[in-house]
């Protein structure tokens, strides 16, 4: 008997075929032949497998008996593939791929892990329903998501506090009954429906005036400092909305419309939308529809939401806590006290870059408003992530000192690549930046290290580590570097009682925005295994 595995009608990255193949293989300990539809198995796959597959629409076996895969349910239930219901027969052909699928979509995050590529690693890896995962740098939850729609127990570690409330908001939002969700949705559509159609800033002032039960001050934390980047009239809305959520939602269900009511802030401010930096509007406005586009989000991702099939049978558990994943202790207790476990069965994330993406400036608005940082602690939580690039002059002096010394005893190829990126850092015509690029790398080495061995403390020897990440380039004194940041961790990771495992090239996806040009154009998945 043959089963034939068959692709979507939409067109594939050269690398998504390759991982399609290599979890085939791994799941049935059987070689795939390549095919004009798919891939050809010449044995039978049971239907639980057959669901497992990440990049196939469906299976189909020589008796004529067809499975569609979980994911194929998944990436139909996004709105833009047209399905009405979860559960619409037959499925619809689609024609690009989806990943803002159940509640993947709640809020946009740069830089965020690729759901197909995290649910092809677990079949990769062959994890089984009940497995715990970490992600040690969960960012905004897509592999805890995944592990929700797999089975998988999985607990996420961040230190960018809107990353986590996003990260438990997504879980939450996937996990309450839809019925239940939609109603949460509806109350507060009914009841700021009718403010959304006020296009007259002074109209919706009075009205707003009368409806707010207490002050803007007592609403808002952090109002000095938001009045400095919102129009009045869009501190009246959010103030409105925040408070209609408190009185109209069920407490478990508050963060999830905090979150949508957070992806639409920037572009309600008089921050330019697509900078990922401080900087202001060149044209701002006096006032932005804040209310109707909060409530555009709810409608949208409400739908996406209920619209997603549920398929896991097995109760799973799925938390983002706000800890560093550098603080051994503090993993160690996390994972215990919600897990009941003292070992992890494997670690899938994307880590941050040696020059990471600014999270906490992209995100200061929404954490001032949902009161998830003081306005003064804001730089403090920019120094705090790893990867951050703001440094003063002493700091890096003193990290250029390490660096001679080798301080944190990093491997040797590490520090002989800090060490001539400092000789070139030195010549004429590096601005500050490029001056700072040395120190920065060598910070973000040291705090990888410690991060590695603090992640190995908690895992079951032998158990995977898994690393989406890429290389890139820079360009000091005149010189090219390459900076292969999987190989410089690969040799961290043997630093610290890791051995290097497979590496597998992936095709970046290009972006088109405003900062294409430092965009990473190639990534690699990186394994690793325990000691």
């Amino acid at each position: 008997m043959t089963t034939e595995l068959r692709w979507h009608g939409y067109k594939y990255m050269p690398y998504e075929k390759r991982l399609a193949a290599l979890e085939v293989a791994r799941l049935t300990n059987a070689t795939p032949v390549s095919t004009d539809l798919g891939l050809r198995l010449s044995c039978h796959i049971r239907a639980p497998l057959a669901r497992r597959f990440t990049y196939f629409a469906d299976a189909l076996d020589s008796s004529g008996t067809r499975v569609v895969t979980d994911q194929a349910r998944f990436e139909a239930s996004a709105p833009r593939n047209g399905q009405t219901g979860s559960h619409a027969r037959p499925l619809p052909r689609l024609t690009k791929q989806a990943t803002r699928y159940s509640a993947h979509g709640l809020h946009e995050y740069r830089g965020k892990f690729n759901p197909q590529v995290v649910r092809a690693t677990t079949n990769i890896l062959r994890l089984r329903c009940g497995s715990l995962v970490l992600d040690p740098f969960c960012g905004s939850g897509t592999v805890l998501l995944e592990a929700a729609h797999f089975g998988l127990d999985a607990a996420g570690f961040d230190v960018h506090p809107l990353a986590v409330e996003i990260a438990n908001a997504k879980l939450v939002a996937f996990q309450t009954p839809r019925r239940e969700f939609r109603k949460a949705a509806d109350a507060l559509i009914f009841y700021l429906g009718p403010f959304a159609e006020l296009q007259n800033p002074r109209m919706l002032d009075e009205r707003l005036e009368d409806e707010l039960p207490r002050s803007r001050g007592e609403i808002l934390p952090n109002l000095p400092y938001l009045r400095a980047w919102f129009p009045a009239p869009v501190i009246h809305q959010l103030a409105f909305v925040l408070s209609s959520i408190d009185v109209l939602v069920p407490t478990k269900l508050r963060g999830v419309f905090r979150v949508i009511l957070s992806d639409i802030v920037r572009d309600v401010s008089w921050q330019e939308p697509a900078d990922l930096r401080i900087r202001r509007r060149r044209t701002p406005a006096r006032n932005y529809p804040a209310i109707a586009l909060f409530l555009d989000g709810v409608q949208r991702k409400t739908a996406a939401i209920c619209a997603t099939p549920v398929l896991v049978a097995k109760k799973s558990i799925q938390a983002a806590f706000l800890a560093d994943s550098r603080e051994a202790e503090q993993v160690r207790k996390c994972i215990h006290s919600r897990f009941g476990r003292r070992c992890v069965d494997a670690v899938i994330s994307s880590p941050p870059y040696a020059t990471a993406l600014p999270y906490v400036d992209m995100h200061r608005l929404s954490m001032c408003l949902l009161g998830l940082i003081n306005d003064r602690e804001i730089r403090d939580a920019e120094r705090v992530l790893i990867g951050n690039r703001e440094i003063t002059d002493r700091e890096r002096r003193s990290l250029e000192d390490r660096i001679t010394r080798n301080a944190g005893n990093l491997p040797r190829v590490c520090h002989d690549l800090c060490v001539r990126m400092l000789r070139d850092a030195a010549k004429p015509g590096n601005g500050f930046r490029r001056r700072n690029t040395p120190a920065l790398l060598y910070k973000y080495l040291e705090d990888m290290q410690v991060a590695f061995r603090a992640i190995a403390s908690v895992m079951k020897h032998g158990a995977p580590l898994a690393f989406v990440i890429g290389p890139n380039r820079c360009s000091l004194g005149g010189s090219e570097f390459a900076v292969d940041t999987p190989a410089l961790l690969s040799s961290i990771g043997d630093n610290s009682s890791f051995d290097f495992a497979e590496r597998f090239e992936l095709d970046a996806y290009q972006r088109f925005d405003l900062h294409q040009q430092n965009s990473i154009r190639k990534e690699v998945l990186l394994v690793m295994r325990r000691r």
